[in-house]
């Protein structure tokens, strides 16, 4: 029995780690097409195909974003307080 689940377990945490890794590169992309936008994010985090930033517009205003990670698409801009 030990045995069986031994090499379950391996595999269970190799594939938890590949998918954190594979989600880094993409959240440093999407940010990348926000700040294309004429945003400096300061953070980020992607959450069932959305990201949540805080950034801070060309004219100095500190908002939080609501993107669709799939498009980069801004949906949602509100000052953040």
């Amino acid at each position: 029995m030990k045995q069986a689940i031994l090499p379950a377990l391996l595999m269970l945490v190799t594939g938890v780690s590949a998918a954190v890794a594979q989600t880094e590169p993409r959240l440093s992309g999407l940010v990348a097409q926000i700040e294309a936008q004429g945003y400096r994010v300061s953070e980020a985090e992607l959450d069932a195909g959305l990201i949540e930033a805080k950034a801070i517009t060309a004219e100095g205003q500190r908002v939080e974003l609501r993107v669709d990670a799939a498009t980069g698409r801004i949906l949602r801009q509100r000052a953040d307080d």
